[in-house]
């Protein structure tokens, strides 16, 4: 065990959860219930773990999230508090009664519980409003335009209401007789599928979208908001399912239905196209623009790009059968790594087992194919070598330029937790749940810990030992760690799983899908796109684009 923490900090009692948030610079721990001082916050200095303050609370800490607009934290507690925290003084501005942060917006915070909502002055906790929903709040929250949205419903999103920030008043309550499955809140719109899986709906709202740019794209002003401005008509009678994707950004909808991928209208609801190669789809996911797909035959299994102009294949390459994408946009054009698994989704099993491929995403030939015992869970895409995590027990080291295993290594059901192009780290699921953070290049296990209260982010590690509180590095060089003059520079970041993030993220996941839902993707960022991923043009001659000048694929990113 060779990794050394980089500080240490002692506090008085067991910790049972820690949180970092970039920003500030803020380590937040809640400590133990049952601890002599009853539960608290204790907010350390991520770089170098010095005190910033200590809060008493009246419950054990469940969440915090971080306004960057106000420089206010708030945390949430788990007999319904929230604290509004100054995070630079390490002291608590004011406090109250609710269940979850909603939003933040035009310095106000958004709170609710149950079936009321909240609006509280952020400078100094003062409440503006309070207004009663007609059912609890059911599922996201969101300011769309000037308005403020809200999915409620007994256990599931049952309708939609909206919400005006300024007085609390309702402008207008959306409901159908049967609930709504899942709602998006876009820039370009309000979409709901109904729970039966039998309708899209996009819903009139009574304010102008705007895109990435705050610019206006297309005027929605509607006098009937809260109405239905389109509904689709969605096949549930298909084995392969049923599921529909919305990209925030463009305010594109696709839907696979039947085995087949079309793309509707945002404005209208009429078909653009449908795929018209392909009605086999086994499933479809998205990566910014990027639309990929499995066909899956009696013969074979095909991995597949779409253009989404067209819905036409870019390309197609066949693969044994699929469930863990990464997509890795490259200096060499761009590399895609798909792992598979060992039987298809029938039960059969697949002949020649389960692998990890590299494919080149321009044009979809196999760079190479790394053979596994067991299903690809996921793939860490983000460095070299190139980390293949199976199913339960082993993870592999692949050299990403020739596909040849560095190392192995291997532990009770290990999970993914992040990475970086130092260190990789890594969780057993099983009755063992050992952290272990291993050196990415030969994969010697550098830590371990028992520790169950851990985070990482900034390109380190913070778990507790005891009553201590230790930070590990996992970076080469962990921003967290730099001063602040340096953090904007070239420092690596660690990729987490979940939480927050300044850096990009490309490892994606596998989840235990049914043929109704589809493999989940993230939006990865790069700070420099030097070839095109649409056609593989070399940009390095046309400076700084956000557009390539042969094709006109978009180059800029959220």
């Amino acid at each position: 065990m060779s990794l050394k923490p980089e500080w240490t900090e002692e506090i008085d009692t067991v910790p049972d959860a820690i949180q970092y948030h970039p920003s500030p610079g803020l380590l937040v721990v809640g400590t133990d219930t049952e601890g002599s001082s009853g539960p608290r916050i204790e907010l350390l200095s991520a770089a170098e773990g010095t005190a910033r303050g200590s809060i008493e609370t009246t419950g054990a800490l469940r969440e915090t999230e971080y306004d960057p607009t106000s420089g206010t934290l708030f945390a949430i507690t788990d007999d319904d508090h929230v604290y509004a925290i100054d995070p630079e003084r390490g002291s608590r501005l004011w406090d109250a009664w609710a269940a979850s942060v909603a939003t933040v917006a035009d310095g106000r915070v958004f709170l609710s519980a149950d079936r009321t909502l909240w609006a509280y002055d952020i400078s100094d906790g003062s409440r503006k409003w309070q207004t009663t929903l007609p059912d609890s709040v059911a599922g996201q929250i969101a300011q769309l335009a000037g308005t403020l949205l809200v999915g409620v419903g007994d256990s599931s999103i049952e309708r939609v209401v909206a919400v005006d920030p300024a007085t609390g008043e309702e402008q207008w309550d959306y409901e159908r007789e049967r609930s709504i499955r899942e709602a998006w809140f876009t820039d370009h719109g309000v979409y709901a599928q109904i729970s039966a899986r039998d309708e899209l709906v996009r819903i009139a709202t009574d304010a102008e979208a705007t895109g990435a740019d705050d610019q206006a794209v297309s005027p929605l002003f509607d006098p009937d908001a809260g109405t239905e401005q389109w509904s689709y008509s969605l096949n549930d009678g298909s084995v392969l399912g049923t599921t529909v994707s919305v990209v925030p950004r463009s305010g594109r909808v696709y839907v696979k239905e039947s085995g087949t991928v079309s793309a509707l209208d945002p404005e209208s609801g009429s078909k653009i196209w449908q795929s018209p190669e392909y009605d086999s789809f086994e499933f479809f996911s998205i990566a910014g623009e990027a639309l990929y797909g499995v066909v899956e035959t009696a013969d074979d299994s095909r991995f597949v790009r779409l253009d989404p102009d067209s819905g036409r294949a870019m390309w197609e390459t066949e693969i044994r059968t699929t469930t863990t994408v990464t997509d890795r946009l490259a200096g060499d054009g761009g590399r895609l790594y798909v792992g598979t698994r060992e039987t298809h989704r029938d039960g059969s099993i697949v002949e020649d087992g389960p692998a990890a491929y590299q494919l080149n995403a321009v044009t979809g030939r196999i760079d190479w194919t790394f053979e596994t015992d067991e299903r690809v869970a996921w793939i860490a895409g983000d460095g070299d070598p190139v980390i293949v995590g199976e199913e339960t027990s082993q993870i592999h080291g692949v050299d990403a330029d020739s596909g040849r295993q560095q190392w192995s290594s291997s532990g009770e059901y290990l999970h993914f937790e992040a990475a970086s192009d130092r260190r990789v780290v890594v969780v057993g699921k099983g009755d063992e749940k050992d952290l272990h953070v291993l050196d990415r290049a030969d994969g010697t296990v550098e830590f371990a810990t028992t520790s169950e209260v851990y985070h990482t982010g900034g390109g380190a590690l913070f778990a507790s030992s005891g009553t201590a509180i230790e930070a590990y590095p996992i970076a080469s060089q962990p921003a967290v760690f730099a001063s602040p003059d340096d953090r904007s520079g070239t420092n690596t970041e660690v990729y987490p799983s979940s939480g927050e993030s300044s850096g990009e993220t490309d490892v994606y996941e596998a989840r235990e899908a049914d043929a109704e839902e589809a493999v989940g993707w993230t939006d990865s960022e790069t700070t420099a796109v030097s070839y095109c991923p649409n056609c593989g043009t070399d940009l390095a001659a046309f400076g700084d684009v956000n557009f390539c000048p042969e094709c006109g694929a978009d180059l800029s990113t959220e």
